[in-house]
């Protein structure tokens, strides 16, 4: 009964991820694509860690940590890049009007 129950969750966890893949796709600005990059890391999370119910691997859970600090240190970067970016073109828009 386990094994059915995990085998639905990591369908229903694929669907998911296409579904996160779709809002990706479709999304015009970059902060959309980086929440959905984001949900597509929570989601990989949670699969990475059935998976280790389901082999009965607890070796598995450490390749989850380092997934979930990696992933949060991506999502950490790509703000600052995305806050730089928005800083300089307001600094851009406001000296441009000045003028």
């Amino acid at each position: 009964m386990f094994q059915l129950v995990t085998k639905i969750y990591l369908i229903v966890l694929g669907l998911c991820v296409l579904g996160a893949l779709i809002y990706i796709i479709t999304s015009r600005h970059f902060t959309d694509r980086l929440v959905g990059v984001n949900l597509i890391s929570t989601l990989i999370l949670s699969v990475i860690l059935v998976l280790s119910l389901y082999l009965d691997s607890t070796s598995i859970l450490d390749i989850d940590i380092i997934y979930a600090l990696l992933s949060f240190q991506a999502v950490v970067v790509l703000s600052r890049i995305l806050r730089v970016r928005m800083l300089a073109e307001l600094k851009k828009r406001k000296g441009g009007g000045a003028q």
